[in-house]
């Protein structure tokens, strides 16, 4: 044999024995057949403009984890090709579509080898006529190793795109540190769209996130959630999943009790928990920092007037109700009189005092109510005197006070002790 044909018998085997080097991967195989069943005259002409996508294992009929990955590529592809088309899976709800008129698209998959096939048939209606065909192959996708895992970036609706990514980069460095976990890359990470893929399959988080870790080709995943519970208080959440099944290996959530810009620490913490390991931080002690010694020139008048007017209007309030009680005593008299008399004309006497007792108690309700307000409006002015004083320029300064708040290092991270001081 000469080398022309040597050379021509080794690159046929080639071709024979590895078609898998030369097949396109999952996304491009899906949009070629969006293409070929574009060029169909009767598809574009279709009256109700709904699509419906069903795929299976062409060996068992059933929609599993291949044939899911399968039809959310098939969504994108037909949802870029087909703009004006609405498209539903038949594993979700349908409700709105007409499935006598509507564009039903199946597939069915087979893997042989390294290699994946699907054959695509569009028909009018679920059991209609066959209007259009599209058969298409993609490199089947090899196993992953067991190790290898992807992070997703933290999930918090009221950050924006830049914090998710930095506190999400933070956290992968702190699981790579401190548990040694093999993670996939995070551009790869970055490029899977949540949104879509929660807009194909009307997922939740966990569902969507195995969906995205098998695009990944990986074998765990690891979702989190930073929830706001007031300003400087959050919840981190977060949970390992196997691709495979879906089952949640382990799952952790923490407390944050500080604002934002510590939240690297808090990830840490986390990131240890869910290795199973304890995380020591080093915290350095804070000086003690003064809040108050008329912090700021307090008055001292204001002080009086402030505490003053709680003290007055907190016994007028006690007056009103006592008043009211008082009143309250003689109308329970008044009806026991009112049911023993026989007499008319004391009978009305004794009702036009009960009413008049009536009107007086009303009164003295609506007087409590006030001097309770103003009650706590003067509390709340003399509690802000003392924790964050006042301008008191114009006031004049009164002789310095013996007593003094001070924040004082705390054990725990983020947490300043407020202490209470008296010099003499």
């Amino acid at each position: 044999m000469n080398p022309i044909r040597r050379a021509l018998a080794s690159l046929m085997a080639l071709l024979l024995l590895s078609p898998a080097l030369f097949a396109a991967d999952l996304k491009e195989a899906m949009d070629q057949a969006a293409l070929e069943l574009k060029g169909k005259p009767k598809i574009e002409e279709n009256s109700e403009k709904a699509i419906i996508i069903q795929v299976v294992n062409l060996h068992n009929k059933k929609t599993d984890q291949v044939a899911k990955k399968i039809e959310t590529e098939l969504y994108l592809a037909l949802e870029k090709h087909f703009p004006k088309f609405k498209l539903v899976f038949l594993s979700e709800s349908i409700a709105g579509v007409n499935l006598m008129k509507a564009l039903m698209v199946k597939g069915e998959y087979e893997q042989k080898g390294e290699t994946t096939t699907v054959r695509f048939a569009a028909l009018n209606g679920l059991q209609g006529e066959v209007i259009a065909q599209a058969s298409v192959e993609f490199a089947t996708e090899q196993k992953t190793k067991e190790s290898l895992v992807a992070v997703l970036d933290i999930e918090a609706t009221y950050l924006n795109p830049d914090q998710v990514k930095a506190f999400s980069d933070m956290f992968r460095a702190a699981l790579i540190n401190v548990a040694q976990f093999n993670l996939a890359s995070s551009a790869d990470v970055s490029k899977m769209d949540p949104d879509k893929i929660q807009k194909a399959y009307g997922c939740s988080r966990d569902e969507c996130a195995t969906i995205i870790g098998e695009q990944l080709g990986v074998d765990r995943v690891i979702s989190t959630s930073l929830f706001k519970i007031t300003d400087n208080k959050y919840m981190l959440s977060s949970k390992i999943m196997d691709i495979q099944n879906g089952a949640i290996l382990i799952s952790k959530t923490i407390k944050h009790d500080s604002d934002l810009s510590s939240l690297d620490v808090s990830l840490e913490v986390l990131a240890g928990e869910l290795a199973g390991k304890e995380v020591k931080l080093k915290v350095e002690p804070a000086p003690a920092q003064e809040v108050s010694e008329s912090s700021g020139g307090t008055s001292w008048l204001s002080h009086v007037l402030a505490g003053g007017g709680a003290l007055v209007f907190s016994q007028l309030s006690v007056g009103a109700a006592s008043t009211y009680n008082t009143l309250a005593t003689d109308n329970q008299d008044l009806k026991t009189q009112y049911d023993a008399s026989n007499s008319t004309s004391e009978r009305d006497t004794i009702k036009a005092k009960y009413d008049t007792n009536q009107s007086e108690m009303t009164a003295a309700k609506a007087d409590v109510s006030l001097y309770d307000s103003l009650t706590v409006v003067f509390a709340l002015w003399e509690g802000y005197l003392i924790f964050f004083g006042g301008d008191s320029s114009a006031m004049g300064e009164a002789p310095k006070s013996p007593y003094r708040w001070a924040m004082l290092p705390s054990n725990e991270p983020g947490r300043p002790a407020l202490a209470f001081q008296m010099s003499f």
